[in-house]
């Protein structure tokens, strides 16, 4: 009875000695203040850069911890590689994904498919008995349809590509929908954000 009421002590007095003042110093000295500095010259790029006014900084911030999180999920990650390496090609896609829209490189991508755009050819004309001017395009018909057709194709894209990101972070599968037949990581195919932890 007597080791019981040791084996209590102790479990409570370590309970009380983790949140001690002293204690807690000491985890902010050896652990906190240099994993901050660590994230500071991780983050120094998109840090140094980011800016309030456009999604583009916070999308560059979400890439870099994405890239992080599938590098070290890839290389120290404990749990079992058939379902880890799920998560990390998934992983691996959102940040590809990110990248595009930091780059806003959509009409390339549209031009990759449809090929290039055509030059354009402007012209500036004075508008009579005015002191202002018309901008025309004088690109041929084909020309001008053929450009559009790119610009909403890039858009499409765009869309597509939004679309995607959020079904991989939210996580497209309705578990309750699985097969209690086959295993669970046959299934699972590593989408769901709150999933991605080692």
């Amino acid at each position: 009875m007597k080791n019981l009421i040791e084996k209590v002590r102790d479990y409570f007095d370590s309970i009380w000695w983790y949140n001690h003042p002293i204690y807690l110093t000491y985890e902010t000295i050896r652990y906190n203040i240099p994993q901050f500095i660590r994230n500071m010259w991780y983050f120094r790029k998109p840090l140094y850069g980011f800016r309030w006014w456009d999604p583009h900084f916070t999308y560059e911030m979400l890439r870099y911890s994405l890239m992080n999180m599938a590098d070290n999920l890839e290389t120290k990650g404990i749990e079992v590689d058939y379902s880890r390496m799920k998560k990390v090609t998934m992983i691996r896609r959102c940040v590809e994904i990110l990248t595009h829209f930091k780059n806003d490189d959509f009409v390339d991508l549209a031009e990759a498919e449809l090929g290039e755009l055509p030059k354009s050819n402007f012209e500036f004309k004075k508008i009579e008995d005015s002191d202002y001017y018309e901008l025309l395009d004088l690109s041929p018909d084909e020309d001008q349809e053929k450009t559009t057709k790119i610009f909403e194709r890039a858009r499409e894209i765009e869309e597509e590509y939004w679309a995607e990101l959020w079904s991989i972070l939210k996580g497209d599968q309705d578990y309750k929908t699985f097969d209690p037949n086959i295993d669970f990581y046959d299934q699972f195919n590593g989408t769901g954000m709150r999933g991605w932890w080692d």
